[in-house]
């Protein structure tokens, strides 16, 4: 087909704005699809265990953390990154263990009370063969098979209450107790304030 020199002209530019439309297009279906994939498969931390399902036959499987740092609490290092290890893999604050543990046992790993609690969790002796039997522990003694324990109850009451007050409630009191309290609109307790309390104080001390 035969074009005059204007007609020429109208065709070319029509053919250059086209081009000029599919590469943008082009170069914008690209930034969407690369934003959608790192949206998707970015890496983000879940304060306090929020949204992330844990099954009791799950393995966690435990990596060197770069930003652990040991502090002084009396607590050998070794059970402290041990701590700070399933605090990453759980998705749970660490100061928020830090303070619980410290206000249940004062960080001594061979604490039991009177009322049957053992180790840094003071996890109840009810609780014991139903842990044992789950997560395959021997002695709920030791201070990193107590660690596993205390740290999977969390795990599991996080996932039904999300709030930490809440969590700390069923922790101290049992689901039952806790309950109880908040039908009769009750969400915060003495302990709960203490833990929180202490909390921040963790929080200011891993920030140095």
């Amino acid at each position: 087909m035969i074009y005059s020199k204007s007609t020429k002209d109208k065709v070319m530019k029509k053919i250059t704005i086209s081009l000029l439309i599919s590469l943008i297009l082009g170069a914008v279906l690209g930034f969407g699809g690369t934003y959608a994939y790192f949206k998707t498969n970015t890496h983000t931390s879940l304060k306090y265990g929020e949204n992330k399902a844990f099954e009791e036959d799950e393995t966690l499987e435990l990596s060197s953390v770069s930003n652990f740092k040991a502090i002084n609490i009396g607590l050998d290092e070794n059970i402290q990154e041990f701590i700070y290890l399933l605090c990453d893999g759980y998705d749970i604050d660490y100061s928020f263990v830090l303070a619980l543990i410290d206000q249940e046992s004062n960080f001594t790993t061979n604490a039991v009370s009177n009322t049957g609690d053992y180790g840094l969790f003071q996890i109840n002796e009810v609780n014991h063969d139903e842990l044992k039997n789950t997560l395959g522990i021997k002695d709920i003694s030791d201070p990193y098979e107590n660690t596993r324990a205390g740290m999977f109850i969390l795990r599991k009451l996080f996932e039904k209450y999300e709030e930490p007050a809440k969590v700390l409630m069923a922790y101290n009191m049992g689901e039952t107790g806790a309950k109880i309290l908040w039908d009769k609109g009750v969400f915060s307790t003495t302990y709960t304030d203490k833990v929180l309390k202490l909390q921040n104080k963790y929080e200011k001390e891993l920030e140095k």
